[in-house]
């Protein structure tokens, strides 16, 4: 019997015609022999209309399953992936602006971040000056002692911290790179 004439004769539960497609799912249990044989019947005769489309899914499911299973939905990430990497994106208005803002304030950040580092500087040279404590004045002693204790505090946890993190955002890179594709199963 010709491939045509399979084509022309519907049994029941098969696909009328050539635009009745079957589902991208069902193409992948087909392909796995994992359909019912009515079910199989209508997806090949579907197949001997030369439909494009799902031919075009059914041989890059014969040619990956060669490599390894792979699924429908894994096939048509790829496929969109590689047409992405095809033809490079213009960045929109928008998109630009916003980065000339990200860059804009990372410079102010390490602005800051070097002012920090300059305060740390100065407070650091005033507690090395203040003189030793003196032991017969309690009160001047309470005043000394207090100041070195709360300046030594502020420039440890906080300006020191404050100044680091600053500088670490302001040099931040603006795109984050490229991450590995995850394992296909």
């Amino acid at each position: 019997m010709k491939a045509d004439a399979l084509a022309d004769s519907p049994v029941e539960g098969e696909l009328a015609d050539r635009h009745d497609h079957p589902k991208p799912e069902q193409l992948e249990r087909f392909m796995r022999g994992e359909v019912s044989p009515a079910e199989n019947r209508a997806v090949v005769n579907h197949l001997l209309t030369r439909c494009p489309q799902c031919r075009y899914i059914t041989s890059r499911l014969w040619k990956l399953g060669r490599e390894r299973r792979i699924s429908t939905q894994a096939l048509l990430h790829r496929e969109l992936r590689r047409l992405s990497q095809q033809a490079p994106s213009k960045p929109t208005r928008r998109e630009a602006a916003v980065a000339a803002l990200v860059k804009a304030a990372q410079e102010m950040v390490l602005e800051a971040a070097k002012e920090l580092t300059e305060i740390y500087g100065r407070l650091e040279v005033m507690v090395a000056a203040l003189p030793p404590s003196p032991q017969p004045d309690a009160e001047l002693d309470d005043v000394l002692t207090e100041l070195r204790c709360v300046v030594r505090t502020v420039l440890a946890e906080y300006l020191r911290l404050a100044a680091d993190d600053l500088r670490a955002v302001g040099l931040y890179p603006a795109e984050p790179p490229d991450e590995e594709d995850p394992p296909s199963r």
